[in-house]
């Protein structure tokens, strides 16, 4: 059994994506004195993408009904194991290749095998003990501590959360 790092948050309801490299465009505006202002997008990711894209698609599902959800969380577990979501799995020797990745092709182990920093595949699927920054965190079938019931699945979770009475 690994030795404990300490407290973490290992409980989550739902995930999305949060990948900064295939992120959304965030606009921006610089200002110099005496120039007009310059737009410049940059890729975000992390809580500033997928929170966004999830509560998009709770306000989608919303629509029309006659009270808001409010706390969604009874809503959406009412929709496990049912198509509204895909089910994350671990990374296997039968996952796709790029998938799986390698520690060559993540970003912050890119500098071991002699690449230069560039972006490169991001992937943590931290199933290993031994791997540094080992939470305990694993992705199963079904509900697990890493991504909990998994990611909604665009129009079917907007789909079925919609049918869902408030």
């Amino acid at each position: 059994m690994p030795k404990s790092l300490g407290t973490s948050r290992s409980v989550p309801d739902i995930s999305a994506s949060a990948d900064p490299f295939t992120g959304m465009a965030l606009g921006l505006l610089s200002f110099s004195k005496g120039s007009p202002p310059t737009y410049h997008q940059i890729p975000i990711g992390g809580t500033s993408e997928s929170s966004p894209l999830v509560a998009g698609m709770v306000a989608a599902a919303q629509q029309g009904q006659q009270t808001p959800f409010g706390f969604i969380n009874p809503a959406i577990y009412k929709l496990y194991r049912t198509s509204a979501f895909f089910d994350s799995l671990p990374l296997t020797s039968h996952s796709p290749a790029l998938d799986r990745g390698g520690e060559c092709d993540i970003a912050i182990f890119a500098h071991l095998c002699g690449k230069p920093p560039v972006q490169t595949l991001m992937t943590f699927d931290d199933q290993n003990p031994t791997m540094n920054g080992y939470t305990g965190q694993v992705t199963l079938k079904g509900y697990d501590n890493m991504t909990g019931l998994g990611a909604p699945n665009g129009p079917k979770f907007i789909a079925a959360l919609h049918k869902i009475e408030s």
